[in-house]
């Protein structure tokens, strides 16, 4: 027998709610709140192409829209041209079974031809990452775009926080293994932090598969046939016009010292509140 959900206990919840709520609000009005705040949104603007992707497939329907496609196609007395419109979904879809790239069927032969046509150092996956960077004209009329300043600024600082991540790291399990007390909750608390701080090194390095992918497709076609480009060069590219050359020739440090300064700033400035 299910106990009654009673008024009592509907007002504890929510009062619980309530306090969580405040809780978490005066952390974020705490300078190490907000900083913390500060960082999950600069990384969010750094990667939020990437994001958006990856929220888009969670969404995508595929395997719903093909078994509908495959019974449009069989039924008879259809017209042609409605056939054909049936057979390049079919192919559209299959293609993203195999390549997980989702396009339309004349971008799909451009690709097939871009793949038969490079080395064998560039397969799908490399493709796939890169994708959002090819444009394509015809089958045979494509060009890789090269990464903008955007895209090479948060290269480096993903790298950055990747390395703060994989320190921090370092520093939290000796602690926690030798200095912390030695409880159940401090076991708990270990794995806990060593799988999110994985988690957050895994997924902030994964965000740079794409631009690695765009670089590497970039050289194989030749586009620029004087120089090979890579993150180095199209960091002192952008910046020669602005930066001092000790910065310029210096991306990962550059980078450290632009999100230090603007970190203490802002928390200068939380304090000073």
């Amino acid at each position: 027998m299910t106990e009654k959900y009673t008024g009592d206990q509907l007002n504890n919840d929510v009062a619980e709610m309530k306090e969580l709520i405040s809780t978490f609000i005066e952390l974020l009005q705490t300078p190490e709140g907000f900083l913390a705040l500060l960082i999950v949104f600069l990384t969010y603007i750094a990667n939020k192409g990437l994001l958006a992707s990856m929220f888009k497939a969670l969404f995508d329907k595929t395997n719903e829209q093909l078994k509908f496609i495959e019974k449009l196609v069989e039924i008879k007395n259809i017209d042609e041209q409605v056939v054909k419109l049936g057979i390049d979904s079919i192919a559209e879809k299959a293609f993203k079974r195999f390549t997980r790239i989702s396009t339309s069927k004349p971008k799909i032969d451009a690709l097939i031809h871009l793949e038969k046509n490079t080395t064998a150092e560039i397969n799908w996956t490399i493709v796939k990452r890169a994708f959002s960077n090819i444009s394509i004209k015809s089958t045979t009329n494509y060009t890789i775009n090269k990464p903008r300043l955007h895209d090479t600024l948060s290269y480096y600082y993903n790298e950055l926080v990747i390395k703060l991540l994989f320190i921090l790291l370092m520093g939290t399990v000796p602690y926690l293994l030798f200095i912390a007390p030695k409880t159940i909750d401090t076991f708990i608390l270990l794995i806990a932090v060593v799988v999110f701080l994985l988690f957050l090194i895994i997924l902030i390095a994964s965000t740079n598969l794409n631009f690695n992918a765009t670089v590497k497709l970039y050289n194989e076609l030749k586009q620029d046939e004087d120089n090979e480009i890579s993150a180095k060069s199209l960091f002192q590219e952008y910046t020669s016009k602005f930066l001092p050359k000790i910065l310029n020739e210096r991306p990962t440090t550059t980078i450290f010292i632009v999100l230090f300064l603007v970190i203490l700033v802002v928390y200068l400035w939380r304090l000073s509140i």
